[in-house]
């Protein structure tokens, strides 16, 4: 095989070392160039990026003026590092910015710009709970920032219905920013031990296994459709309700505890991720025996081995 060019091929090759790095490097070769078009897309993301970068400065900088000076370099440094990072990943999946009909958009919608927010505030928000702490005079603010942090992921989502620019970036990036989001706060307040280890465990499992199980079968196996439960959307609720009640009460103030409400909050949210992570390897290992929506692996082969000899 000189080249691999789709996922099918890759698969029915069986992951070899050369059409691995074939199908990597035509990705990026295809996605940069597409990126480029149509111009108005392009001009309107960087418009976005500037609007959105300017805002997360505007809110960052209030806070910041209160840290040590070698803190505040530090954390600058790292804030810079990353809105580069997601600066330039945005631009290489400009071509996700289309409509699930696969009719591309000629503009960034407001929707994908929170989404966009959303990834780029996450080293601000761990970095002002990290010192709120020993700054309290910033502790407001780190709350503040972060449940705004936490609305854009409603706020996307509500736009994109209304004005109709649901996008395959949408459907894409906003879970992954969201399983971000709440996995990087929750790993800050375990470095400042302000959760149970239990509690890392059943959030970490929550948000790892989707992921990487998803992952698995898209490779092994195919397309295959995910559908919400209501214990997937009652597990993502409590979580996000029981991280912002820790970040409010260690930045905020002690006075906000109610100790023993938290504890068993804690204790229930907990019990209702693991309870969702089953539920999801169950439907992973129904996947992988077949039993679910991706195509069976043999038929894919056949079908690639059918466009080949056409």
């Amino acid at each position: 095989m000189s080249e691999v060019r789709t996922l099918e091929e890759l698969r029915a090759a069986g992951y070899a070392l050369g059409p691995f790095v074939s199908f990597v490097s035509n990705v990026i070769r295809t996605a940069i160039p597409k990126a480029a078009e149509p111009a108005s897309r392009r001009r309107s993301y960087w418009i976005s990026i500037a609007t959105a970068y300017g805002s997360l400065v505007a809110l960052y900088l209030p806070g910041a003026r209160y840290l040590p000076l070698a803190s505040a370099i530090a954390t600058s440094v790292a804030c810079g590092s990353w809105l580069l990072l997601i600066a330039a990943l945005g631009y290489v999946t400009l071509p996700l910015v289309r409509r699930p009909t696969k009719e591309p958009l000629d503009h960034y919608s407001l929707a994908n710009g929170l989404t966009i927010w959303r990834l780029a505030s996450v080293p601000m928000v761990l970095a002002l709970i990290v010192h709120a702490h020993e700054l309290r005079p910033i502790g407001n603010l780190a709350f503040a920032f972060y449940v705004t942090s936490v609305a854009t992921d409603i706020l996307d989502g509500m736009i994109a219905r209304a004005t109709k620019t649901e996008t395959d970036f949408g459907r894409a990036v906003d879970p992954l920013a969201d399983v971000l989001v709440q996995m990087a706060v929750v790993y800050t307040l375990a470095v400042i031990r302000a959760v149970p280890w239990w509690f890392i465990l059943a959030v970490t499992l929550r948000y790892t296994v989707a992921p990487i199980g998803a992952l698995g079968i898209l490779l092994l196996r195919g397309p295959f459709r995910i559908y919400p439960t209501l214990l997937g959307k009652v597990s993502g609720l409590m979580i996000s309700f029981t991280a912002s009640w820790i970040v409010l009460r260690e930045t905020v103030g002690p006075a906000w505890t109610f100790t023993p409400y938290f504890q068993w909050l804690a204790v229930a949210t907990a019990l209702v991720a693991v309870a969702q992570t089953g539920v999801l390897v169950y439907h992973g290992v129904q996947e992988m025996r077949g039993k679910g929506t991706a195509p069976h692996p043999s038929r894919q082969v056949k079908a690639v081995d059918v466009d080949r000899a056409s």
